[in-house]
């Protein structure tokens, strides 16, 4: 990524002249988000992919689905994608989402690979006026431009937001999640032996990928894996 010209940075001077603020990524008096938290964040695009295994139902057995991802779901990188999603910050969408584009550039290759990202209910994507990862696949670098995105999944009328829900709760409401049946015609007829990578920003309990491979399992669809930018931490106990 290049660095922004003198002037932008001037202006974000000038602003934080104006309107003092602190970042919140390590509370120095500078901006919301000073130099050193932005680098810091920059910098994971560079880190070697990391792995986890959900499971997820299919007709007659349990399957793995492996999820990769750059960084824990902690730290400046969770307030920055917190305020991106949540407050309206879409300034931070290209920092953001040339991250998620690199860790999509680093997965194992694999024949017709086809992106599907996870849905966002409309509702929600009215209140923020973005769909927030249609926004972040807009910054694909050119390994990634290369692989298809399908917009195969939607969420169902009933589906409500998984924040401060507790694990059960995620579970049952990630399954409100349905295949859009025109697209799924249109994968079929140009991509007949396409393996889908679901796409997310998040891994939290994995309830939302699993559901989505659940779904897209049982209409005979081959699942690859997920690829997310971050990943929650495990609690073992």
């Amino acid at each position: 990524m290049t660095a922004h010209p003198y002037w932008y940075r001037v202006l974000l001077d000038l602003r934080a002249l104006l309107f003092p603020s602190n970042c919140f990524g390590c509370g120095r008096f500078d901006r919301f988000l000073c130099h050193y938290c932005r680098h810091q964040i920059r910098a994971l695009s560079q880190e070697s992919l990391q792995s986890r295994t959900v499971y997820y139902r299919t007709s007659d057995s349990a399957q793995g689905l492996s999820v990769w991802y750059l960084a824990s779901y902690e730290g400046v990188l969770k307030e920055c994608l917190l305020r991106y999603k949540h407050q309206g910050a879409t300034q931070y969408a290209k920092l953001l989402g040339v991250i998620l584009n690199g860790a999509v550039s680093k997965i194992p290759a694999a024949p017709q690979l086809v992106l599907v990202p996870m849905p966002s209910r409309r509702s929600k994507t009215r209140e923020r006026g973005y769909n927030h990862l249609r926004l972040l696949l807009r910054f694909r670098d050119a390994t990634a431009a290369r692989i298809p995105v399908c917009w195969l999944l939607r969420a169902s009328y009933f589906r409500t937001s998984q924040v401060g829900s507790s694990a059960g709760d995620r579970e049952r409401n990630a399954r409100r999640v349905r295949v859009n049946r025109r697209n799924f015609q249109r994968l079929r007829k140009r991509y007949p032996l396409a393996q889908l990578l679901l796409v997310d920003d998040v891994c939290t309990t994995g309830a939302t990928l699993s559901a989505a491979a659940s779904v897209l399992a049982d209409t005979g669809c081959k699942i690859f894996g997920a690829v997310t930018l971050c990943s929650a931490k495990r609690h073992k106990f």
